[in-house]
């Protein structure tokens, strides 16, 4: 009957679940049409576990219960969508796709509609296809049903978690939602580290509360301890009301303390004893106020390090790394490049009003190539310049941006100038101030912790 028909076949519904430890291939190729193909079929059963289907139906079936490296499609273009195809295949597991075709005429043609290249009847098969494989691989049922089951146990929305290692650290920011304890978020810029800390405030008891995020390197210390704190009326020129601080602002929710490891000493200070006594008094004002809130913390910095060398204070440490949350740098889980590149590109798609374009193969191989490191943040916006930039039906690595290693201290680099323009900028403002310190400082407009620590970081302690 129809549904045995579409069952996969036996021999492959015996193969185990997830990645077989060979590499695995499927055919698609109608019966009567595959004599050309047979002496390339038996190539790649030599090297390969094929699979061989003659309907789409069929091959879409056995997509949701296995993985495959390898695709090879014969295909009428005039009856069936190659490039949506190529696409469910290449969102199914990331396969190599390949048309096969004897007419080379057609070649330029047929790649250009979503796969990485043609092949002809005497084209060898290339060899990359068979190294071993960069990522574990699960099949595209396997995939969905987590995701799926993922997102709706912890209603993660718009996060895309396909790699364990994320899955795994969300649920540990899951359960850590549930206590009151201050979590401490680490990461690499462009790692995630405020949607994460939003995360943890959607699955906490707070969840109806506020959630307000404060950017602390982006602050003077006078106006960060204002917008913390609040003030009172005529508590300094401009001061002309009452102005409640971030904590009071998000009393019953949760605060984010963004890049917490650059404020000065003295103002850890203050911070601390907020965190103790869950009190806060405004500037200028002569009384405290209570304040219920959960505080988060998130930084770019190793904060370990910054107290080893004394730039931070440890009894602020522990009091903030209660629980701490270590967001990995996305070069170091290159299964989630893949699936946030096609998000990111959905997104700038439906925002232009069309359809999300497929990309070759080479463009899958360059985006995990690409040691990313503006990391997603940086993802995000190659995927916009590529939507916008491109004039094929295909994204190929000619739409992408000129995406280069980053090289800290190279000649020329822009790493490179800005070391030398802080060199010198603490190296005049030192000689102009005899050596003082704190009149360099002020001088420079940063306070005497920061002043040490750049001092500290480009050899100058002894200047």
């Amino acid at each position: 009957d129809r549904a045995r028909q579409m069952r996969p076949p036996a021999s492959f519904r015996s193969v185990e679940q997830g990645r077989a430890s060979r590499t695995r291939a499927l055919v698609l190729c109608h019966a009567e049409a595959l004599d050309p193909w047979r002496a390339m079929v038996r190539a790649l059963r030599a090297r390969a576990i094929v699979d061989v289907f003659e309907h789409p139906k069929l091959m879409r079936v056995a997509m949701t219960q296995a993985a495959y490296d390898i695709a090879l499609l014969h295909v009428d273009p005039q009856r069936y969508d190659v490039g949506a195809l190529a696409t469910q295949i290449q969102e199914a597991g990331d396969a190599r796709v390949a048309l096969l075709s004897a007419d080379p005429s057609v070649h330029q043609a047929l790649a250009a509609r979503g796969a990485e290249g043609a092949l002809g009847p005497d084209h060898p098969l290339p060899s990359q296809w068979f190294q071993p494989s960069r990522l574990p691989k699960t099949s595209a049922g396997q995939n969905q049903n987590i995701r799926q089951a993922f997102a709706q146990r912890y209603r993660t929305g718009d996060i895309i978690l396909e790699s364990a290692h994320m899955r795994a650290l969300f649920e540990r920011a899951h359960r850590a939602a549930q206590s009151e304890a201050t979590i401490l978020i680490q990461g690499e810029s462009g790692t995630g580290k405020e949607k994460l800390a939003r995360f943890v405030h959607d699955q906490s008891p707070r969840a109806r509360g506020p959630f307000v995020a404060i950017n602390c390197s982006a602050l003077s210390e006078g106006t960060l301890e204002s917008e913390l704190f609040g003030h009172a009326q005529g508590a300094f020129t401009g001061a002309r009301r009452d102005h409640k601080g971030v904590f009071e602002q998000a009393q019953g929710g949760t605060v984010l303390l963004d890049e917490i490891g650059d404020v000065s000493g003295a103002f850890q200070a203050k911070l601390l004893r907020v965190l103790q006594e869950r009190h806060v008094r405004p500037v200028g004002a002569t009384g405290e106020r209570p304040v219920d809130v959960r505080v988060l913390a998130a930084t770019h910095r190793d904060l370990e390090a910054c107290v080893r060398e004394g730039s931070f204070r440890q009894d602020l440490y522990f009091r903030l790394r209660v629980i701490p949350l270590l967001l990995p740098p996305l070069r170091e889980r290159k299964q989630d490049i893949l699936p946030l590149a096609r998000h990111f590109l959905r997104k700038a798609a439906a925002r232009a009003g069309r359809a999300p374009r497929p990309w070759a193969l080479d463009v899958a191989d360059a985006l995990q190539a690409h040691p990313w490191p503006g990391n997603v943040r940086e993802l995000q916006s190659a995927m916009e310049y590529a939507s916008a930039m491109a004039s094929g039906e295909v994204l190929t690595c000619a739409d992408l941006p000129e995406m280069r290693p980053r090289q800290p201290g190279a000649s020329g680099s822009l790493a490179s100038t800005l070391e030398q323009a802080t060199r010198a900028a603490l190296g005049a403002a030192l000689d102009a101030h005899a050596g003082r310190r704190q009149d360099a400082a002020d001088a420079l407009g940063i306070d005497r912790t920061t002043l040490y620590r750049l001092m500290k970081k480009h050899g100058m302690l002894d200047a």
